[in-house]
């Protein structure tokens, strides 16, 4: 056999060996990067925007799109945005958000979500402003905004009560679709956290690991992947007492109902507390039983993964993102899969042919254009389709009075605090609808 015929050979066998990525790279033309994300108007902007890209790559819409950006999202680099498209759930607390029944359906089926994860090169900046290491941060991002599908948002009994009374409290909630910061369920990428009653009257926290976190019985409960009676009893604090000197570094002030995690290992962190006790029956008495229930349940969700890039980026540097994000992109769906104790899927739908290799270049012809470059600038220029879903400009938000005070963690707050609350609208057969725009990970 000739020689040129062998090397031939072997880089073709090379060439068909490479892993494709699992996202598609974007690139915007300053309508996202440049959202200020004051209203309700802005979201439907942005949201119509990334569609029109999204569907000119002639990928299949998927249930749940992940999207990271190599820019701040509205001026910050740690607020996120959930965004609802549809919901078939009842029995777990969503009519609270989605009134009046909580359900809804997608005006771009089968679309379920988008989750705007913000600035995937801010990553470091953003793990350490949680004291939180860097490994795994973008898997605990990724699972904390995808929770949000299904809330948390169920209510608990104020008080055992004979049926047929029940008064209920959103105790467990330390703010939109987050767990309290008091809640004691085994920690999960949606709040809460590990508390061990020291027998004295206080209780100390287990720091978490990013790259570990797992969903709790109660959250796969939620999700449709656990029965009631695999749910343990679960707890949480009352009239909690935090150290004096240890703030927040999020909200400021001391630590409430709405912190996040507690991820630092090397500070011990005590409260004084008492716990209450509670059960799956109490979620069920306040909130009606989950339907479709487990045994019904999809166990399977389709998940779109993309890189956003700036219209700023020039070609290597889109190139180095996506060097950064493709294991990270890579591990959203078995991190999913793990934290779900391995009954949840994610079935990933996007595809990227993988980076050029050496061997690609040296037979490749010199005047052909970079493969990357030439797709996100199809992708560009294709961006103007019209077609997305609309949502009428309604809107509650508290975020115009920081943003124009020029602080962007104070706007990145009244984001989280804005919660799923920020807007209702009707539009395509979207009943009050809501978006969750919140600090920094979810």
């Amino acid at each position: 056999m000739r020689p040129i015929l062998v090397l031939s050979l072997l880089l073709v066998s090379a060439i068909a060996q490479a892993d494709p990525r699992v996202f598609v790279t974007l690139q915007d033309d300053g309508t996202i990067e440049n959202h200020a994300l004051k209203t309700q108007s802005d979201l439907n902007t942005i949201h119509k925007k990334l569609l029109a890209l999204y569907k000119a790559t002639g990928e299949p819409i998927p249930e749940i799109l992940s999207v990271w950006t190599t820019f701040s999202l509205g001026g910050t680099d740690v607020s996120t945005i959930f965004d609802p498209f549809s919901n078939d759930v009842t029995g777990i607390g969503l009519q609270t958000a989605y009134p009046p029944q909580g359900v809804f359906k997608s005006s771009t089926p089968p679309l379920h979500s988008i989750l705007f994860h913000n600035n995937v090169l801010a990553l470091a900046s953003r793990a350490s402003l949680q004291n939180a290491p860097l490994d795994g941060f973008a898997n605990y991002l990724f699972l904390l905004e995808l929770s949000h599908n299904w809330g948390p948002a169920i209510q608990v009994p104020i008080a055992p009560l004979p049926a047929g009374q029940t008064p209920t409290t959103a105790e467990l909630i330390g703010f939109s679709f987050h767990w309290s910061f008091w809640m004691d369920a085994g920690g999960s990428p949606a709040g809460g956290n590990v508390w061990t009653d020291n027998g004295d009257g206080t209780f100390t926290v287990t720091a978490a690991d990013p790259k570990n976190m797992r969903y709790s019985m109660l959250d796969l409960y939620l999700m449709g992947l656990a029965k009631p009676a695999e749910v343990l009893p679960f707890g949480v604090l009352e009239n909690a007492v935090p150290p004096p000197k240890v703030g927040d570094p999020l909200w400021g002030g001391p630590y409430a109902a709405r912190s996040f995690p507690w991820f630092d290992s090397s500070t011990p962190f005590t409260v004084h507390a008492t716990r209450r006790s509670l059960t799956i029956d109490d979620v069920v008495q306040a909130n009606g039983a989950r339907a479709p229930d487990a045994d019904n349940a999809p166990k399977s969700w389709q998940l779109g993964i993309v890189l956003l890039v700036s219209q700023n980026d020039a070609p290597d540097a889109i190139a180095a993102a996506q060097q950064l994000f493709d294991p990270l992109a890579s591990a959203c769906a078995p991190a999913f899969h793990a934290a779900t104790q391995a009954r949840g899927t994610l079935e990933v739908v996007t595809y990227d042919p993988a980076p050029a290799t050496d061997a690609d270049a040296a037979t490749s012809d010199a005047d052909a254009p970079d493969a990357a470059a030439a797709e996100v600038l199809a992708a560009a220029d294709a961006g103007t389709d019209a077609e997305a879903a609309a949502a009428a400009p309604t809107a509650k938000s508290g975020c115009t009075a920081a943003r124009a005070a020029g602080d962007p963690l104070a706007f990145g707050l009244l984001l989280v605090a804005v919660g799923v609350r920020i807007g209702q609208r009707r539009a395509r057969n979207r009943p009050a609808t809501a978006r969750s725009c919140e600090h920094p990970a979810s």
